[in-house]
């Protein structure tokens, strides 16, 4: 006879102990490590590909239109900022509120400048055409030209679609004959 306990059995007979407990399969949650490893690593997969998407599909962080080519050009550029500021032009900004109600909603506000000349004296018939966009969306720049006020000599204005607060840069170039001024500004727009 054995030395191991004996179980009684529903057939009347005594079962080994070891023996009922060696064929049983584990019971308890064997599959639940698996599936949090499989879980975490599909988190993982979809945070990357959400952020991927919201990294190449917002354009408030993206890069200058034409920077590269800018670049290139600097020198260029600075040598017609000087040449401009040998002019003695003088340059006075105002952006102003919306005037009515429409064009508040619509967040069109009146760009302003004042040109004179070295000795204070209104500039007439200069050209002043450029860019301007919000430093948020960079992308999202816009032509502007204004045009000379007829009844307030050396006053350029434009109305403009200015939606966002914040800061917004104007790049125009004013012409008036063969002289010619690069104006690099940036304004902030309040509500």
């Amino acid at each position: 006879m054995s030395n191991q306990p004996t179980v009684p059995s529903a057939g009347g007979g005594a079962l080994s102990a070891i023996s009922a407990t060696e064929g049983a399969k584990p019971v308890g949650r064997w599959w639940l490590f698996p599936v949090i490893i499989v879980g975490l690593l599909f988190t993982q997969i979809v945070l990357s590909l959400v952020g991927v998407y919201l990294a190449v599909s917002s354009r408030s962080a993206a890069v200058e239109l034409d920077y590269y080519n800018r670049a290139l050009h600097w020198d260029d550029y600075e040598k017609q900022v000087r040449a401009g500021e040998a002019l003695g032009w003088r340059v006075v900004w105002a952006i102003h509120p919306p005037g009515d109600a429409n064009a508040a909603v619509q967040g069109v506000r009146r760009v302003e400048l004042t040109l004179s000349d070295r000795d204070g004296r209104p500039l007439r018939g200069v050209q002043l055409d450029g860019t301007y966009f919000h430093h948020a969306a960079a992308l999202e720049g816009r032509e502007i030209h204004l045009a000379e006020d007829s009844g307030r000599p050396g006053v350029y204005f434009a109305d403009a679609p200015l939606r966002r607060v914040g800061t917004w840069e104007f790049r125009l170039k004013a012409r008036r004959g063969p002289d010619e001024l690069l104006i690099d500004q940036i304004e902030s727009v309040d509500n």
